[in-house]
């Protein structure tokens, strides 16, 4: 099974280099862009789980807009909200649009092994699929369960 990259997407270019150098520890592909038309494209073009979504990827955009603009386009895709300026009121309201996760910009060791290992918990997600006949289903990825559970 091919396996979907992470989406890293953040306009500052130095911020999107250490992104990309934290998370490609991972055996997950990491697929880097500046601007939110190539997120959205690259969305509706190929299979995805997990979006990192960082301080300045549009000027024109709230991250608000941006996470309802990406959930339109995939809505079982996880994101991972990083910023810093956000009140409240406003983290509130986007874990209402249906973030995965909200942290603020690491800066110490602690704090990149925080967002990968939210960046990993994101990739091992259950994803649901269409109940039949009103029953709820989930789709598991068995990559994920150890050898010797799943016969």
């Amino acid at each position: 099974m091919a396996t979907s990259p992470i989406i890293i997407a953040e306009k500052d270019l130095a911020a999107r280099s250490q992104m990309v150098r934290a998370l490609t520890a991972e055996t997950v592909p990491v697929v880097a862009t500046g601007s939110a038309a190539e997120l959205l494209e690259y969305l509706l073009h190929h299979d995805c789980r997990v979006v990192v979504v960082g301080n300045t990827v549009e000027e024109r955009l709230s991250p608000l807009q941006l996470i309802r603009l990406i959930k339109r386009c995939n809505p079982v895709l996880s994101i991972i909200l990083v910023a810093d300026k956000v009140s409240l009121g406003q983290e509130r309201t986007i874990r209402r649009a249906g973030i995965f996760y909200h942290t603020t910009w690491p800066t110490s060791t602690g704090d990149w092994t925080e967002l990968q290992t939210a960046v990993a918990c994101a990739n091992r997600k259950v994803l649901p699929v269409t109940p039949v006949r009103g029953q709820r289903q989930l789709r598991i990825d068995l990559d994920f369960i150890p050898k010797g559970i799943v016969p």
